[in-house]
């Protein structure tokens, strides 16, 4: 009953899409304004995202009939999976590419043109 209170109240619900807005933008906001220095207190953000999700889905699953095995619930599981590639250390494993040092989003541009290059002039002796 108290769960099923929490999930309807008005201050959870805002909470709640204050902390999706919130990680649908930090990212996009890190690369181009943070320097790279607050790299791991956006990732630290991040976990606590990741976790108040969960809190969320668990108490939403309780609280809520019909939510758990919903559409909905799915759909919140699968978000708060992906956030799991926003942190940076993880990513990086899971992908096997370096740590780019670079400060900005335009660094990280290069970079990846870069890479594009390689491939382009990699493909071209191929042919040849």
């Amino acid at each position: 009953k108290i769960l099923a209170w929490i999930v309807e109240s008005r201050v959870f619900e805002i909470f709640t899409i204050i902390i999706t807005i919130a990680s649908l933008f930090a990212d996009d906001i890190r690369l181009f304004i943070l320097p790279k220095f607050f790299d791991d207190i956006y990732y630290a953000c991040v976990l606590l995202n990741i976790l108040l999700f969960i809190f969320e889905i668990i108490v939403t699953s309780l609280g809520r009939k019909g939510y758990f095995c919903s559409f909905y619930f799915l759909t919140d599981i699968i978000a708060t999976l992906t956030l799991f590639l926003d942190l940076g250390w993880l990513y990086m494993a899971m992908t096997g590419t370096p740590n780019y040092g670079g400060k900005t989003a335009e660094d990280y541009f290069m970079y990846a043109m870069e890479k594009k290059n390689i491939m382009i002039g990699t493909r071209d002796i191929q042919a040849i």
